[in-house]
């Protein structure tokens, strides 16, 4: 299947620059866009606990990105979102506003299932959705990573809970 777009969800940018798996979800795209499975890229990240640069790491992926021959008339850029939940709801707008109805979800093994439940909560049925992952364990885990990881889900059925109240 063809998706309109495809939105690269954030992982980290610090001082060395992007982190290895935020590089793998990239290169994932460029590999879509290349084999035309996906039309436009969105980037997602701003600053915040995963970036203390001058750059926002949605500007710095788009730079990645032109780097590797993708034209900047493709890539649009969500540079102000801090967390998963946001760099999917600001997504929406912009594929709202460009009238695009199937969006495709590159992002890392461990991610991909938070992923799909806060999208399938905030899209509605008329969007086609689709998930692929880039990558399954770029790196050795840190208990940084697992934590990072279980606040993620806590953040997710914390806001769901209070959601059914």
């Amino acid at each position: 299947m063809n998706y309109d777009v495809g939105v690269v969800l954030r992982h980290f940018l610090g001082k060395h620059g992007l982190s290895i798996r935020q590089k793998k979800r990239l290169d994932k795209s460029i590999e879509l866009y290349k084999n035309k499975k996906i039309n436009y890229i969105i980037t997602t990240g701003g600053f915040g606990f995963f970036n203390h640069t001058d750059i926002s790491l949605a500007e710095a992926c788009k730079k990645y990105l032109i780097e590797k021959d993708i034209s900047s008339e493709k890539i649009f850029i969500v540079s102000n979102s801090i967390n998963t939940l946001t760099d999917i709801k600001l997504s929406k707008d912009i594929i709202e506003k460009n009238n695009f109805n199937s969006v495709l979800f590159i992002t890392s093994f461990d991610h991909i299932g938070r992923v799909k439940k806060i999208s399938k909560n905030i899209f509605e049925e008329k969007f086609i959705l689709g998930f692929i992952i880039s990558d399954y364990f770029a790196e050795f885990w840190t208990i940084w990573d697992i934590a990072w990881h279980i606040a993620g889900w806590l953040k997710y059925w914390i806001k769901k809970l209070n959601k059914s109240k």
